[in-house]
């Protein structure tokens, strides 16, 4: 009886804050980075002697960044591929500026998003499309200005591109 109480008075103490000036907050998300990736089959790791929190080396690629941070993109691809429905991701990788390397980790998750299916490289057939979601960790701090940042995206294993992006609430 205590406790329904206490939750009772919890719930409606909530409600009128919620109508207080400057009690309420609502948020809007907004792409601050876009980062193109492209596999490349002949390509070297970039972090051979960094740890993967996922066993199954993918692959590595280069791309582009855009937005609040521009240049070329390196990365390295760990997946868990245990599962049909979703795959657990790691990304090493960094964007170059202007001769700088800033490094950073994607940790994700892939869902299938298309019934369509392609080859691997590996031989192996998986959904054509997958997306993406997850957060983005820079080394330093200040690059985007928040220690990790949502990232969402879609993979495409028919041509080896994906576009994600990076983003901040407002």
């Amino acid at each position: 009886m205590v406790r329904m109480i206490f939750l009772s008075w919890i719930i409606a103490a909530g409600a009128l804050l919620a109508g207080l000036p400057g009690t309420s907050h609502s948020a809007t998300a907004v792409p601050v980075l876009a980062l193109e990736f492209v596999y490349q089959q002949s390509e070297r790791r970039w972090f051979r002697d960094r740890p993967a929190f996922f066993e199954t080396y993918l692959g590595t690629g280069n791309g582009q960044a855009t937005g609040r941070l521009e240049g070329w993109v390196g990365w390295d691809l760990y997946e868990d591929q245990k599962r049909d429905d979703f795959h657990p991701a790691h990304f090493h990788g960094f964007i170059e500026q202007d001769g700088q390397r800033h490094e950073f980790q994607i940790i994700g998750i892939y869902t299938p998003i298309s019934d369509d299916s392609a080859v691997t490289p590996d031989g192996k057939t998986h959904p054509k499309l997958w997306a993406l979601s997850g957060a983005i960790v820079f080394e330093d701090t200040t690059v985007l200005g928040a220690r990790h940042l949502p990232v969402t995206g879609v993979a495409n294993l028919e041509t080896w591109t994906a576009s994600y992006e990076v983003w901040e609430t407002s």
